[in-house]
């Protein structure tokens, strides 16, 4: 009965499937972050509307190989990205992992299926003229421009996530050491080094402020400042600065700082560490943007058909 209880607080609508429940809750549990929890909801609901749908039992029990290869088909049909996809199929192999687990089921429907594939990309990033035609908009005299300036530099200079930069407080900077708290996926905290030119920034952001939050990032309201308006803004800059050819988003400054970074000789294993990633294995895609830009430029200085007469 307790456990009953627990299932219908944690999940606003009943019409999710009873072994979905029970995993997410079990994820809950492990600690998983909320946002965890909804794409895990979110990817293995998908697919459980999908059999539904076409008159299948979702169940773990009934669950076949061709059920599941149908459905990523129908991801494939709807144009969602590859990525998305790729997505999707981990999360209900994490569901299916966790059945056996559990022993509702003794074998994988998935054994014989192979992960799709994400395909090879060339990360997007700013270049320096991007960043400085954002920076001309913020002017570090202004209440505006000054807290603008100061969110563009420690993205720039650090790589964190958006929902971290959000969650910044006015104790989790350090200036004698230069370094940011920040609060990362799954509670987990980590140090990460802040640059001078960010210092700098956030120095001239706090001169301006005259509100009583404990958010190092306010609204003109003196409220913590939310992830949507921090997509706003870069979706203001983005558009008043003419900006082509790459998405003007927090997300791009950690595709730019990593780029950088490793063309700046720094690790793979040191930025495993400044990202809060758990593996080194979504660091790799990063790899080739760095290596087919070398080329380009190797390419560039070598001119391989010099002398021929065409």
């Amino acid at each position: 009965m307790v456990y009953e209880n627990l299932l219908s607080r944690t999940f606003a609508s009943p019409r999710t499937p009873a072994s979905l429940q029970h995993f997410i809750l079990a994820k809950k549990v492990e600690g998983r972050s909320q946002r965890t929890l909804e794409w895990y909801r979110e990817s293995i609901g998908d697919f459980a509307s999908f059999c539904e749908a076409n008159g299948l039992d979702p169940s773990p029990e009934k669950i076949r190989s061709v059920h599941v290869r149908a459905w990523l088909a129908d991801l494939q049909n709807r144009r969602l990205s590859k990525a998305t996809v790729n997505n999707r199929f981990r999360a209900l192999s994490s569901f299916v992992s966790w059945c056996i687990g559990e022993g509702i089921i003794s074998d994988s429907p998935l054994r014989n299926i192979r992960t799709p594939s994400v395909g090879r990309t060339i990360v997007p990033v700013f270049t320096p003229d991007h960043v400085r035609a954002m920076l001309y908009l913020c002017p570090p005299n202004t209440w505006r421009g000054a807290r603008d300036r100061a969110i563009i530099l420690t993205l720039l200079h650090t790589g964190i996530r958006l929902s971290e930069l959000v969650g910044l407080g006015l104790q989790d900077i350090d200036f004698d050491r230069e370094e940011i708290k920040v609060h990362g996926k799954g509670d987990k905290e980590r140090k990460v080094y802040l640059a001078r030119d960010a210092q700098k920034a956030i120095l001239a952001w706090l001169r301006q402020r005259k509100d009583g939050c404990d958010s190092l990032f306010v609204s003109r309201h003196g409220a913590p400042l939310t992830a949507n308006a921090v997509k706003q803004l870069f979706f203001d800059l983005g558009r008043r600065s003419n900006i082509s050819g790459v998405r003007c988003s927090a997300h791009t400054f950690r595709h730019t700082f990593v780029v950088n970074f490793l063309r700046a000789g720094g690790t793979l294993r040191h930025l495993q560490e400044i990202l809060g990633h758990a593996s080194m294995k979504p660091l790799e895609v990063y790899l080739r943007t760095v290596n087919a830009d070398d080329a380009i430029e190797a390419h560039r200085q070598i001119t391989p058909f010099k002398g021929w007469q065409l």
